[in-house]
């Protein structure tokens, strides 16, 4: 079974922990930090299309970060394909350093404090420099430890 799973590619593995987030939620937000594909012609391994094209679509809120101008054009056009299908379903694309500016958005308060957070952090394990976040601000650094979010760093070489 080990390698098996040292086989499939990374993003079939966040689209399954995705299955089973949902199961167990209803819904929720994903948060990804590097949402642009790791390789340009490799759309396999794009986890955030992957997904996005989870079936029931019961998460409804999508959070998708990068730096990189034509990874951030890649998820406006997957964003295209997917904003508010179905209608309660809601794509937000962030240019710009996720190590930087999803602070901005945890300070200004956006998330209930009821919602379950599905966050991949790192998926090539080496640009998240943010440590603990913490998304519900004023807990007392509980960070990822809340009871209602689940981080992800994914190790090892791409699939």
């Amino acid at each position: 079974m080990a390698s098996e799973l040292g086989r499939r590619p990374k993003s079939e593995l966040v689209a399954d922990y995705i299955r089973r987030f949902q199961q167990v939620t209803r819904g929720g937000l994903y948060v990804d930090g590097f949402a642009a594909p790791q390789r340009r012609n490799a759309p396999e391994a794009w986890s955030a299309r992957r997904v996005l094209e989870v079936e029931p679509k019961r998460i409804r809120g999508f959070w998708l970060f990068d730096i990189d101008p034509g990874g951030v054009e890649m998820l406006r056009e997957l964003k295209s394909l997917h904003h508010r299908s179905p209608i309660s379903r809601k794509v937000r694309v962030f240019e710009g350093d996720f190590n930087k500016e999803v602070f901005h958005f945890l300070q200004a308060k956006e998330l209930r404090r009821d919602t379950a957070v599905f966050a991949l952090l790192d998926q090539r394990a080496t640009e998240c420099h943010c440590g603990r976040l913490n998304f519900w601000p004023g807990d007392g650094g509980a960070g990822l430890k809340s009871r209602s979010c689940i981080s992800v760093r994914l190790h090892g070489s791409i699939g």
